[in-house]
């Protein structure tokens, strides 16, 4: 019965409500009707009558608190919560009234709401991280270019990433130009050879490979020799991902 009642719709909840009410009215009438028919005692109508209509007030007032106004505190108390930023509640809406309705759209609005501020909040926080990492980048690339020997990234098939200042100043050609290309095409094909053999050793050895002397072909087709330095970039699995060599000029050859 209690089921039943809890998945009439509040109209419903309100109509029986009243019809309970009346009827207990009807009955009152009904018993001063039989007093003056029968004259029993008036105290014996009038106490029947306060009984019943007290007794029908409380089933009333019991019936409209639990169905009624417990519900609305507890969809009150959870929108709190939402406002406050917690997410993390549970809701009895097992009635499919519209405050059951209520109940579960509310649950289902914090779901979404939760998901939309974390994502939101992941997007703020990678947009940060890009900055910061940008500004670090840009930090640390001053920090290459400020110095005299050349500082030289590569990736797989000894394909330039990265060069510093002296790099490019000495080849004669901005980051832009090297990057995706093996060496300059000013430089002797043997010396080209030698340099994607040392940058395959320290990419399948993982090594460090110390060159005491390398020639370097200038952009204006003049040799110098550098003691040249390899070393292998890692990633989190421990595979080399690229390499870095730095060069410094011993003297002409």
């Amino acid at each position: 019965m209690m089921r039943s009642f809890r998945d009439l719709s509040l109209k419903m909840k309100f109509l029986v409500i009243m019809l309970v009410f009346m009827a207990v009215m009807s009955a009152s009438v009904s018993l001063l009707l039989f007093y003056q028919e029968y004259s029993l005692p008036k105290i014996f109508i009038a106490a029947l009558c306060v009984i019943l209509i007290a007794l029908t007030f409380w089933v009333v007032l019991y019936i409209y608190d639990q169905y009624i106004i417990r519900p609305i505190n507890r969809l009150t108390v959870a929108m709190d919560r939402i406002g406050s930023g917690n997410f993390d509640f549970s809701l009895d809406v097992n009635s499919t009234d519209e405050i059951g309705w209520l109940g579960r759209s509310l649950q289902e609005m914090a779901r979404n709401l939760e998901i939309t501020i974390t994502s939101r909040e992941a997007s703020r926080m990678g947009a940060v991280e890009r900055h910061v990492t940008r500004a670090s980048d840009l930090k640390y690339r001053q920090i290459l270019d400020s110095i005299t020997d050349m500082v030289l990234v590569k990736g797989p098939e000894s394909k330039i990433l990265w060069a510093n200042k002296a790099f490019c100043d000495f080849y004669g050609m901005t980051v832009e130009q090297l990057q995706g290309i093996i060496d300059s095409p000013v430089n002797k094909p043997d010396y080209t050879q030698q340099y994607i053999k040392d940058d395959a050793y320290v990419f399948s050895q993982g090594r460090v490979l110390d060159i005491p002397e390398e020639p370097v072909t200038r952009y204006d087709g003049e040799v110098r020799i550098f003691h040249t330095v390899k070393y292998p970039i890692f990633d989190e699995h421990g595979r080399v991902i690229m390499s870095v060599g730095v060069s410094t000029m011993i003297s002409p050859k």
